[in-house]
């Protein structure tokens, strides 16, 4: 038996969703601009009607929990969300941009205090927040670099060919996961498109990655 308990992240149309993310889209100082340098220097997002899924959990363990989450419905470059509980998931803080993309976002919470925050397409990044709270999120950095150059082949499930607005789907399918192994580390699975085997041909491989943190 099932009861509805907190909805984190729904809009009832675009406009609320749009009305909803303008101020951190404005705001210098928000993660989303402090991060990637502002709205104009990163891709100006475009938001899908419907809410926002794909969530990414973690809790502190006394009623504090911290949510991530998706809002497209099948591109590549377009926003994720973070959202704050202090009640247990029952109610939740209006949702900030946190990320210019990104797909199947899987938060880990380190001994220390420490989020990690892995997702992916394009590359595999990873982003930390060291503040205790899930507030302010810093060091962005790729743990699968996003390549260069592009090809046209096509990749991927559907046969998709990589173009300027699929731009990411040749590198990986960013379904990552991550698995806790100690008070400072956690490994970190992904796939990689462009694996060279041990004859040194290209061919898709999942990839097992131990992150610590200092």
């Amino acid at each position: 038996t099932w009861r509805l308990w907190g909805v984190s992240g729904w809009f009832r149309d675009e406009a609320e969703e749009r009305a909803a993310a303008q101020p951190f889209l404005d705001d210098p100082a928000s993660n989303y601009n402090r991060l990637w340098g502002g709205k104009d220097a990163a891709p100006i997002p475009f938001f899908e009607v419907g809410g926002l899924y794909e969530p990414g959990v973690v809790s502190f363990g006394d009623g504090r929990m911290v949510c991530v989450m998706r809002t497209d419905t099948g591109g590549t470059h377009e926003p994720c969300f973070v959202t704050r509980s202090s009640d247990w998931g029952k109610t939740w803080t209006t949702p900030e941009i946190l990320t210019p993309f990104g797909v199947m976002r899987k938060l880990v919470r380190l001994d220390r205090g420490v989020i990690a925050l892995v997702y992916g397409r394009p590359g595999v990044q990873l982003l930390f927040c060291t503040d205790g709270k899930g507030e302010v999120w810093n060091t962005p950095m790729s743990l699968l670099p996003e390549p260069g150059e592009k090809t046209r082949e096509t990749v991927g499930r559907r046969d998709m060919e990589t173009t300027a607005t699929q731009a990411g789907h040749d590198d990986t399918c960013g379904n990552c996961t991550v698995l806790k192994t100690g008070p400072d580390r956690f490994l970190v699975a992904y796939s990689d498109f462009r694996h060279r085997d041990a004859a040194g041909q290209r061919c898709k491989a999942i990839c097992v990655r131990e992150v610590r943190v200092s």
